[in-house]
């Protein structure tokens, strides 16, 4: 059977249109195992097709060229969403510069993405070289774990370090680690090796099995238009040896799913002891879009959302230990005014509030999250005995006459600054280096205005709980999640506005008349979900995502999500979160 594959692929990509073709198609379907779509299975074969490739090329220019054309049509289409910032009119652009600026968005990270591997592509094309002999012999098991290494150090580590300006073209999203957010079993190894370690399974596993395929070329000069049907689809004289590194790969594989049974198991055990300390919470999914607020003829003024907000936030009957709004949810605004109007009316149903604004200091401005929590002072009664509700005083057994409730005698503020900015979103990279007229465009809404924090600032603490926060974005950081664990956080809280982008198929849906969620696959959101369910597990800590526009959700320390919102709609999800305080493998020791 092998061999006959061997054959078909054979007749494909013996010519250079056909290995374009199978380039493009194969990169095609490697797309499909982004998250949105649902097919994690298939990443553990969809790069096959990429090793066949550089195995098979004539030169290490060939290698590169065709490489590059499989990478980008997978970044393509991971990164398509960008595609929905269109239209940008409201923002003061024409069709034209909307137009040109949504392209040059999609495209950036695409290339980015695909020329950063090609390092990767040049020396697996040497190991090739250097272990093959008329392209019969396969890469060893050293070379394979070496590859593997090799390629998560560039994709993990060196596109994080590059710095605010090369570093901007980068856009984490799209990791093959990612597409096994569902697999709950594999996924529990996170909290050891991280999704690095997730990433470095699957491209050992994909090298390995890519020693069962070996293109045979067409010998012109020897046979004809013949297949060289003396050379074998693999070594004979290595059929054992890749037999033997299959059969350990599906040992380790089939380890790693039984210490996720047990993380599972432990998990459920772990949250039954900790119900009682577990918190309630809810978090306001307002779905407003930044044209709706922030342009010049809003058709929401600021106002209408705060008013919006509190609306729904009044349909809260019970006290909660947090209520939360989500990132700039409290737009540019008199604090002042805020506080009286909004906050200290919050504050008598909910302990701690939070919500994602914009915070000016000393010349700077930041974007932030914010949190108010109400401080109270208990009454003493005559026996000086601190009671707070008739309920508190039966449960401890005092026969009361009277009782007093306890009042908010102040205010504490606690406030998280972004550390990882979001290009052309939050600044502009490379902007003292552009033309007098393109600097005029960069100091735009859409192009700069913030400033960066510094990763080292102090977690959000309260009086019951730690807050481990990230803003939008910076979800995509596993290192600046980790940096507050490690400093006691003991939730994960994510505010995000993700409806600057619509799925490609809703604005499709949207010129063809239909209901704009006719098309809406929301692929980003999906993508963005799976991310956060890897910075729980990574973590061990539960994990609330507080989004605008979708999909606001909580994530159980073990991956599981316990709570959903729908995507695209005025929504409040409310549930119990878990604080935890023990620290995973990865958050002690994470690289």
């Amino acid at each position: 059977m092998l061999f006959s594959l061997n054959q078909f692929i054979s007749s494909i990509t013996n010519n250079l249109l056909g290995r374009y073709l199978f380039a493009i198609i194969t990169g095609l379907l490697l797309s499909l195992t982004l998250n949105c779509f649902g097919l994690g299975f298939y990443t553990w074969f969809a790069l096959i097709p990429l090793f066949i490739l550089v195995k098979s090329s004539n030169s290490y220019v060939s290698a590169c060229v065709e490489a590059l054309v499989f990478l980008f049509v997978y970044n393509l289409i991971s990164f398509i969403w960008v595609l929905g910032i269109h239209p940008l009119t409201w923002q003061g652009f024409s069709q034209l510069e909307s137009v040109l600026i949504s392209l040059s968005g999609w495209l950036a990270p695409s290339i980015a993405h695909s020329l950063i591997l090609i390092p990767f592509i040049i020396v697996t094309k040497i190991f090739y070289d250097f272990r093959t002999s008329d392209r019969s012999s396969e890469l060893k098991i050293l070379d394979v774990s070496i590859l593997s290494f090799l390629w998560v150090v560039i994709e993990h580590k060196l596109i994080f370090n590059l710095g605010d300006n090369l570093g901007s073209f980068f856009v984490p999203i799209n990791l093959l680690a990612y597409s096994q957010a569902d697999n709950s079993l594999l996924v529990q190894s996170a909290n050891i090796w991280g999704a690095i370690g997730i990433e470095i399974l699957i491209i050992f596993t994909n090298l390995l099995l890519s020693n069962f395929f070996n293109i045979q070329r067409f010998d012109i000069v020897s046979y004809g238009s013949r297949f060289n049907v003396k050379q074998p689809f693999f070594g004979n004289d290595k059929a054992k040896d890749n037999v033997q590194a299959v059969s350990l790969t599906i040992i380790l594989i089939l380890s790693i799913y039984i210490y996720g049974f047990l993380q599972l198991q432990e998990g459920g055990q772990k949250r039954i002891e900790l119900a009682k300390k577990a918190k309630d919470f809810a978090l306001i999914q307002a779905d407003y879009s930044a044209s709706t607020y922030r342009s010049a003829n809003a058709s929401m003024s600021s106002k209408k959302l705060l008013d919006l907000q509190m609306q729904i936030s009044s349909n809260i009957n019970e006290d909660l230990d947090l209520l939360l709004w989500s990132e700039g949810s409290v737009p540019t605004l008199s604090k002042n005014a805020f506080f009286e109007n909004y906050v200290k009316e919050l504050g008598k149903t909910n302990k701690v509030f939070g919500f994602g604004t914009f915070h000016s200091e000393n010349g700077k401005v930041f974007n932030s999250a914010e949190f108010f929590e109400a401080v109270y002072e208990k009454p003493k009664v005559d026996n000086h005995i601190e009671i707070t509700t008739k309920e508190e005083a039966e449960t401890n057994g005092e026969v009361m006459l009277e009782y007093q409730v306890a009042e908010i005698n102040s205010y504490r503020n606690s406030r998280y600054n972004k550390v990882q900015l979001v290009p052309y979103g939050e600044y502009t990279p490379f902007v003292n280096l552009l033309p007098g007229s393109l600097k005029s465009l960069a100091q735009s809404v859409i192009g700069t205005g913030f400033d960066q924090a510094k990763l080292d600032q102090e977690i959000v603490k309260t009086e019951t709980f730690n807050i481990a926060n990230s803003i939008c974005f910076e979800l995509l950081f596993p290192q600046i999640i980790r940096e507050q664990v490690v400093k006691g956080g003991e939730v994960i809280i994510n505010f995000n506005d993700l409806s600057w982008f619509k799925s490609p198929l809703t604005l499709i849906s949207k010129q063809a008349n239909l209901d704009e969620n006719f098309f809406a696959a929301n692929w980003l959101k999906k993508m963005f979900l799976a991310s956060a369910v890897f910075r729980a597990v990574e973590n061990k800590r539960d994990l609330i995502l507080v989004s605008n526009a979708g999909y606001s959700a909580l994530i159980g320390a073990d991956g599981k999500i316990l709570a959903k919102g729908p995507a695209n709609k005025i929504h409040m999800l409310r549930n119990k979160f878990t604080p935890r305080r023990d620290k995973s493998i990865y958050t002690l020791y994470g690289w």
